[in-house]
């Protein structure tokens, strides 16, 4: 899930914001012992950008 903002300070200045959440599942032989890697986790990530436009 993502979710993106972009606000206009000026003119041609913006000023935007980005964030998600997910949720990681990975479902593999690890190894030869028969363990499997089902585990699930969760990721997040968050960005600023500065912009100007032409």
């Amino acid at each position: 899930m993502n979710q993106t903002f972009n606000f206009t300070i000026l003119k041609n200045f913006y000023i935007g914001i980005d964030g998600g959440l997910g949720v990681n599942y990975y479902d593999s032989d690890a190894n030869n012992s028969g363990a499997n890697n089902s585990q699930m986790s969760v990721a997040a990530q968050l960005g600023f950008g500065l912009g100007y436009r032409f």
